[in-house]
């Protein structure tokens, strides 16, 4: 029988940066206990209790094994402390007033965000003209 997930993480793998730092959060001991949705391949998910389509594609989201939703800087927070090596780092970032700041410049990058998918689409797409 398969052990329970300590955490379900919801990303955007359709965002590069995102599917980048997901595969390296992947990679790190301890992930296997971690079951990673990609919202943007399971468009027609229900994702559980008080998570959508549209807010999970918004935002980073982790669902703790007490089924506790937490979303953005807490977020990741919560994954980090999953992750052996970044349970330091999850401590640290769910603390207040910490976790405030951290929501702070979350909320910028979210701003900024469709500005940055566009422009790594663009050189993406200029590197795959330019190579044969």
């Amino acid at each position: 029988m398969a052990r329970p997930s300590s955490c379900m993480a919801y990303y955007d793998g359709a965002f590069p940066l995102c599917g980048r730092e997901i595969a390296f959060y992947r990679s790190r001991t301890g992930a296997a206990s971690i079951c990673w949705v990609d919202v943007a391949k399971d468009k027609d998910t229900e994702f559980g209790l008080h998570l959508g389509f549209a807010q999970a594609i918004s935002r980073f989201h982790a669902r703790m094994g007490n089924a506790q939703l937490r979303s953005g800087p807490d977020g990741f927070a919560a994954l980090w402390s999953t992750l052996p090596g970044f349970r330091w780092g999850g401590l640290f970032a769910g603390r207040p007033p910490i976790v405030w700041v951290l929501e702070l410049g979350y909320q910028v990058f979210l701003r900024i965000r469709p500005w940055l998918q566009r422009g790594i689409a663009d050189k993406s797409a200029l590197a795959k003209s330019t190579h044969p």
